[in-house]
């Protein structure tokens, strides 16, 4: 009887490590699969990007290298009825560059198309146009704001809906 106790040590043993590294596997690839879905996981936000207000605020906080796609639809009303869609109008189109440096309050961004969408992240980083789409790597973590490229805002109707993958 002692010897056959011995002899189902090792095969206990055995039994018991092979368990052992299976928990250990199941383990790994769970938190694996976790993880990259995580990474890869994207969320979609609509926002209507406020006419009457320089910037509204997506609600979205980007981080650091986090991509990011913005398209924007709809037409934008300003200056009396006139409306333009989210690429603006360029520097030598439809007084654009008059209205741009010669205004008081000057524009957002006077390098930028006239009533143009415009993207910032953080309350006080650079302006840049989004046009009808662009695709970004944030460079930097903050709260992504979208806007109008105006110098006048209550003069504003219509408005742009942007759709955020992030």
């Amino acid at each position: 009887m002692h010897s056959q106790l011995i002899s189902r040590r090792p095969a206990r043993k055995a039994l018991l490590a092979a368990t052992l590294l299976a928990a250990l596997a199941v383990t790994a690839i769970t938190v694996l699969t976790v993880g990259f879905s995580q990474a890869s996981a994207t969320s979609e936000t609509t926002v209507a990007v406020q006419p009457t207000e320089p910037w509204t605020d997506t609600g979205i906080a980007l981080s650091s290298g986090q991509h990011v796609t913005i398209t924007a639809s709809g037409q934008l009303n300003y200056f009396g009825g006139e409306s333009v869609n989210a690429v603006g109008y360029k520097f030598s189109q439809h007084n654009c560059g008059k209205f741009a440096y010669q205004n008081t309050p000057a524009f957002t961004d006077p390098g930028v198309n006239c009533w143009a969408m415009v993207m910032r992240i953080g309350t006080s980083g650079p302006v840049f146009p989004t046009g009808n789409k662009i695709t970004l790597v944030a460079p930097v973590a903050g709260e992504l704001y979208l806007g109008v490229n105006d110098d006048f805002y209550s003069d504003n109707s219509g408005g742009w809906t942007a759709k955020i993958v992030h």
